[in-house]
């Protein structure tokens, strides 16, 4: 389990910073909670995925506000483009591998795959609107 709060965002480049503000508002088109999964979790779903090239960690290009406790993390342009290009065939084989994790032992292969799916939507959709994705951390 992760020792904080996750979330996915799909945002322009120039707006990251905006994720920081105490007031932020979330909306369920744009960000992906990820229920209890860190960057230890992200990993290891990065390892799971066929061509990825993991180097062991999602925290990059850092934004930081230390009185919120928020960190703002770009996500590595190879994990973006593997989630990305996951085919709907290829969920079961990448949760069944990522599920090894103990970290996941209290999580239904199900709730797996959809989290699957929701990273690899919210990708999508990123790149489609030419966004990017970051993740934002609460501690």
């Amino acid at each position: 389990m992760a020792a904080f709060f996750t979330e996915l965002f799909r945002i322009d480049p120039s707006d990251a910073e905006s994720l920081l503000d105490p007031e932020l508002e979330r909306d369920s088109e744009s960000s992906l909670w990820l229920r209890n999964l860190g960057d230890l979790e992200l990993v290891g779903l990065w390892e799971s995925l066929p061509n990825a090239q993991p180097d062991g960690t999602l925290m990059a290009d850092v934004l930081s506000d230390p009185e919120s406790e928020k960190l703002v993390f770009s996500l590595p342009d190879n994990f973006v483009s593997s989630i990305e290009s996951v085919s709907d065939d290829q969920v079961d084989m990448i949760v069944e591998k990522w599920s090894e994790m103990e970290e996941l032992s209290g999580w239904e292969l199900s709730e797996l795959a959809q989290v699957v799916r929701d990273v690899r939507s919210l990708v999508r959709e990123a790149r489609a609107n030419k966004q990017i994705v970051v993740q934002l951390a609460e501690m």
